[in-house]
């Protein structure tokens, strides 16, 4: 992988390609920025890629910005006989290229140097004459810098295309200007102070709405002025073909939990040096070299059991039902220890069927432990079975294990204890058992105050009926098949009898 992914850094340095441009219809289309330009008597330098279409007839703009008086303009332009010139505008202020023309129909760099109060002139990184501009003053009021056109009139507008545009606040020599005159800048370097690569739009496309541009330095942008933003005129379209170039590489030292994927997609599996290359929309390298440790996850597995429910080891989770689950617990190296848990989760049913005076639990196969609720949940000596009769009026509950599994009833009111339930017991008869559509309770004796309950195996009251001084009453059913309970209380006395519904 390092292998292959070092010849693929080879390929990227020697690929270079078509970035955008603006092309000018000479008409009234010019770009305006917000950048004030490098001003006083200091050095300063303008670089671009222009091409011409024709040759102009008088002075065309490539940049401009400043005031229209003496000493106080910086005019980057091609003249009428095809020249470079600059103009600031009286003695010792305005010079002109004195080599070849520009040529037209082609890309050409141009640079314009202010040094020490001398101006000199580039093409293509050949020194094409220079001049005196000693006069040269520009003062910190007036037009921020504009291209295509001059801030105040005094040349036609540009007709071609504009590339690459860079001012500087140091005097740039000879060399420095032809090591980068063909290579973008991915890195600002020292001095550069507005930077203008124009890699927007799609080339002759509809850009309708596109009007900005950004300042690679700072927030200079530039604003399109007049621009159709729709032919293969007045648009963006395919600039000079310049290279990518690459940024000063950078370091990273970094520590990864299993195979680390890289920003560009790279996936390392084992700990060692490797150099990841990013490229940005505009084509720049940006070149990292990577110290990689590559670090261990961890897995295992275990048993778990829970009553009635189970908190993960890492106390995120809280699960109720039986399964596997997956917990992650960091491990000693800061990276994911995976657990996987296969669980059982135990219940204990804590319903009780109350029989007058006896409590019987529904939970089967079980350790119990009746208890006195008002006295604190003691324990009642001896009361370690399914069921429990009573002894005292009171509340109860049963305390169940099953499973390594503890838990504990509601408490229950027993509220007859005392009351001779003898006679009701031998004299209540209940018929037909098992019923279908009616029952007759008959007390064998007549009561002041009978009141009888039907109720289901879960204690839900299902039917009630009273009577005063009477020693029977009838009961319609219309239920469906299964067991009941018929409660009958007779002069405070209560009996519990089962009762079959087919």
């Amino acid at each position: 992988m390092k292998k292959s992914f070092t010849l693929l850094l080879a390929v990227f340095s020697l690929l270079s390609f078509a970035q955008n441009a603006l092309r000018f219809d000479g008409i009234n289309d010019y770009v305006q920025t917000t950048f004030a330009g490098v001003t006083g008597s200091a050095d300063r330098t303008f670089e671009a890629w222009i091409y011409l279409y024709s040759s102009p007839s008088s002075n065309m703009c490539i940049l401009d910005y400043g005031l229209n008086a003496v000493g106080s303009r910086n005019t980057f332009m091609v003249n009428g006989s095809s020249n470079l010139a600059y103009i600031a505008g009286g003695t010792n202020t305005n010079i002109s290229s004195t080599g070849a023309a520009i040529t037209v129909g082609q890309w050409v760099h141009v640079a314009m140097v202010m040094d020490n109060g001398t101006g000199y002139f580039y093409v293509n990184g050949i020194s094409q004459g220079s001049g005196s501009l000693s006069g040269v003053n520009t003062p910190t009021i007036g037009s921020n810098l504009r291209m295509g056109e001059r801030v105040s009139g005094g040349s036609v507008p540009f007709t071609g295309k504009i590339d690459e545009v860079r001012v500087w606040n140091v005097a740039r020599t000879q060399t420095q200007i032809q090591n980068s005159m063909n290579d973008e800048f991915c890195a600002i370097p020292t001095g550069l102070v507005a930077y203008y690569k124009f890699n927007n739009g799609v080339a002759g496309g509809s850009n309708t709405g596109l009007t900005t541009a950004i300042d690679e330095v700072a927030a200079n942008n530039v604003t399109l002025t007049n621009f159709a933003l729709t032919r293969a005129s007045s648009n963006w379209v395919t600039g000079a073909s310049l290279s990518s170039g690459s940024s000063t590489p950078g370091n990273a030292t970094i520590s990864s939990c299993g195979p680390y994927t890289s920003n560009t997609g790279h996936i390392w599996s084992t700990s060692g040096n490797y150099v990841d290359t990013l490229t940005s929309p505009t084509g720049c390298d940006s070149i990292v070299n990577v110290t990689l440790t590559v670090l261990a996850n961890s897995s295992n597995t275990i048993s778990a059991t829970g009553c009635n429910k189970y908190t993960s080891p890492s106390g995120n989770f809280t699960w109720t039902t039986s399964g596997t689950y997956t917990d992650v617990l960091p491990s000693a190296n800061g990276c994911d220890s995976v657990l996987t848990i296969n669980l059982t989760i135990n219940t204990v049913d804590t319903n009780i069927l109350v029989n007058g005076i006896t409590l019987t639990s529904w939970q089967t196969g079980s350790t119990y432990q009746w208890l006195d609720c008002n006295n604190g949940y003691a324990a009642i000596s001896g009361a370690t079975n399914q069921s429990y009769t009573a002894t005292a009026n009171g509340s109860y509950a049963v305390e169940i294990t099953k499973n390594n599994c503890t838990d504990t009833s509601a408490c229950y009111e027993v509220t007859n204890i005392g009351i001779s339930e003898a006679l009701l017991k031998n004299t209540l008869l209940i018929f037909p058992n098992p019923a279908h559509n009616e029952i007759t309770i008959n007390l064998g004796t007549i009561a002041k105050t009978l009141d009888i309950q039907l109720v289901d195996l879960t204690g839900k009251l299902i039917k009630t009926v009273s009577a005063k001084n009477a020693s029977s009453a009838k009961l319609q059913l219309n239920l469906p098949a299964g067991l009941y309970f018929v409660k009958v209380s007779a002069d405070g006395k209560s009996v519990l009898k089962k009762l079959t519904v087919y």
